[in-house]
């Protein structure tokens, strides 16, 4: 694996249709990781999903959770900062995305994982609620940072969370709690319909919510 001095001198990354944001090196026990913002699929507007990612990434760092040997999948990837980790950590990730995303997170994958690990880390495109049932079963790790803000795919996010989790699973998903996107109807309304889910980690700052869930299917 190479040493955080050698990821923090990779090329800094340029988002599509030559967006350009000033980077920053993010530093956990694995390498720096260079990552930029990404635009909006919906709206073409350009956000950073980094605050909730990064507070994902830190959670797994803190609680020094092992994904080695691990099958892992990243819903809803943006950057993919969060996959990107879950490899250096050992894991085998697919990440995944909508087909717009989907250039920019093979670059970074390739600028933030060393070639020995690139084997490990795959991106394919997932349409909640289309192709899911095109993606194995029983993943031991489902993750996603900031994908519960659009009130319309809920019902398509949970379709997707039931294919992919199995009585293994575990899923993590970090989520800025945001009244006017309805965030806590997923999490208190539809999610326990089919999952059982606790308050793992809450940053009150941000008002970001980290939460562990398992499927109900064998209770």
């Amino acid at each position: 694996m190479a040493s955080t001095s050698e990821a923090g001198a990779r090329s800094p990354v340029t988002g599509c249709c030559g967006y350009n944001q000033p980077l920053e090196d993010l530093c956990f026990s694995s390498p720096a990781l260079c990552l930029p913002g990404w635009p909006c699929s919906a709206s073409g507007s350009l956000f950073s999903p980094l605050p909730k990612a990064l507070t994902l990434c830190k959670y797994f760092e803190e609680q020094k959770l092992s994904f080695w040997g691990k099958t892992v999948i990243e819903l809803g990837a943006g950057t993919g900062i969060v996959g990107i980790l879950a490899t250096l950590l050992g894991g085998d990730v697919t990440l995944t995305d909508l087909p717009l995303a989907l250039k920019q997170i093979q670059e970074n994958v390739r600028r933030n994982v060393p070639a020995e690990h690139l084997a490990r880390a795959r991106v394919c495109a997932l349409t909640w609620g289309l192709n899911h049932e095109e993606f194995l079963r029983d993943y031991d790790f489902i993750l996603g940072a900031d994908i519960v803000y659009l009130k319309d795919t809920y019902p398509m996010l949970i379709r997707t969370l039931r294919h992919l989790c199995g009585p293994h699973s575990t899923i993590y998903l970090s989520s800025k709690m945001r009244q006017e996107h309805s965030t806590a109807v997923f999490y208190d309304g539809l999610l326990p319909e089919h999952f059982t889910s606790e308050l793992a980690y809450r940053d009150e700052t941000e008002n970001i919510n980290i939460y562990r869930v398992t499927s109900k299917q064998n209770s």
